[in-house]
């Protein structure tokens, strides 16, 4: 007795699933590039506001030095949050 499969598919129906296996395998690989960039980007923001948080100790003047503290913790903390809030909102509009 010979068992027959339970579902038989055509070989437009095959070749199509296929090709939408190849299509999310690609949607995977770009959403991966595109959480390593975000990645880098908060990366390259925290080290560049420390640097500034840094910077605003040897900087003369009260003011001017506060500032640029100041200016080194927002870019510091909040620069990653916003640009994976404002990546997220737009729904990956780009590259």
């Amino acid at each position: 007795m010979r068992a027959r499969p339970l579902l038989e598919l055509s070989e437009e129906r095959a070749a199509q699933e296929l090709r939408r296996a190849l299509a999310a395998a690609q949607d995977r690989h770009r959403d991966r590039i595109h959480q390593r960039r975000l990645l880098a980007a908060g990366a390259v923001e925290f080290v560049a506001g420390w640097v500034l948080i840094a910077f605003g100790f040897h900087v003369r003047g009260r003011d001017l030095g506060r500032t640029v503290f100041l200016t080194g913790i927002m870019v510091a903390y909040l620069g990653p949050v916003w640009t994976w809030l404002l990546a997220h909102w737009h729904g990956r509009e780009g590259p």
